[in-house]
């Protein structure tokens, strides 16, 4: 590599006869060539590293986005993370099961997000939730949903999710998901990662935020509960998928099983088809369900076979008719 006159000079250099004053001739023109030459790659290379910083110094780019752009460092701590997947002796062998059938299902490095693009979301959130709220779009929205959406039993719903795309533009809304899944997946995920150099010990979030993630996930599950049900005692849950075994999230499922049972509540997972309604109960393997957490994205639950699963039915005398929490 080099520059292609400086190389050629001192080849011709060399051929030139001896005289008087040059009593050698130019032999050792190559040396003062490649000295040239290796003067001049350092100028232009000093030169495009103080080009570069000059650019950076000058950049509107925010401190997430320099290093979204420019840090491929790998935070995530696999040891860590096959700790918090595997916390119970039912979840053994969780990791590898992941690392065999879903190898991309976790990144080893993060995305970082400014205040600023924290606060964009925030407030997108806000304005689409008091948009919701409006009696008016209610009224256009319930005019096309099924029929048990007209009564309202009290639950919000659980797991809400916003999807964003970051941009140059800003954050960029493409889905709202009102039965995200992959939460607890990235609360074992968040409670892995560690930086990469204390340089960036500032941008990852305190020990004491994501060690009480579990606990929130589980209090906003009960707080459903009580908004239906009140004080009455809560037994037991029913995670519902189609051939759950089978979903890309099935890991998932078991770690919500598991952090059901840690706060003491019954927890099963099932296909739609192995649940039954008799006597104005919902049923599961001879036991009456007390709440159902929906991850189908059939969302009424609408039965898949001839028998009828249907978990809401028309109130009656104003009072509540379900037997169950459905989330």
């Amino acid at each position: 590599m080099g520059f292609e006159p400086l190389k050629r000079g001192g080849a011709l250099a060399i051929k030139l006869v001896p005289n008087a004053r040059q009593t050698y001739g130019w032999k050792r023109a190559t040396i003062l060539a490649s000295f040239a030459n290796a003067l001049l790659l350092l100028l232009v290379a000093m030169g495009g590293l103080a080009w570069e910083a000059i650019g950076r110094l000058m950049s509107s780019l925010t401190t997430a986005e320099s290093l979204n752009r420019d840090c491929f460092c790998r935070t995530l701590n696999m040891d860590r993370l096959r700790e918090q997947l595997e916390s119970a002796p039912s979840l053994k062998g969780m990791m590898e099961n992941i690392r065999q059938s879903r190898p991309n299902l976790f990144s080893s490095t993060v995305v970082f997000v400014s205040h600023d693009v924290q606060r964009q979301i925030e407030a997108t959130v806000s304005a689409i939730e008091r948009v919701a709220a409006l009696p008016g779009y209610q009224a256009q929205a319930l005019s096309r949903a099924d029929a048990s959406a007209q009564h309202d039993f009290g639950p919000l719903g659980v797991c809400m999710g916003y999807d964003f795309h970051l941009s140059a533009q800003g954050p960029q809304l493409i889905e709202i998901n009102t039965n995200a899944g992959g939460l607890l997946l990235n609360v074992a995920l968040a409670r892995a990662q560690e930086a990469c150099c204390k340089e960036l010990d500032w941008a990852f979030s305190s020990n004491a935020r994501r060690d009480t993630l579990k606990k929130s996930v589980f209090d906003m599950f009960a707080a459903e509960w009580q908004l239906q049900r009140g004080a009455a005692p809560w037994r037991s849950v029913v995670i519902v998928d189609h051939a759950p075994l089978e979903q890309y999230l099935a890991p998932e499922f078991e770690l919500f099983r598991q952090l059901f049972a840690q706060c003491g509540v019954t927890a099963a997972i099932a296909d739609p088809s192995e649940l039954s309604w008799q006597n104005g109960k919902l049923w599961h393997q001879g036991a009456p369900v007390d709440m159902v957490y929906n991850r189908l994205t059939d969302f009424y639950l609408t039965p898949l076979s001839q028998q009828s699963c249907r978990l809401h039915q028309p109130p009656t005398s104003g009072a509540r008719t379900t037997s169950q929490t459905y989330v």
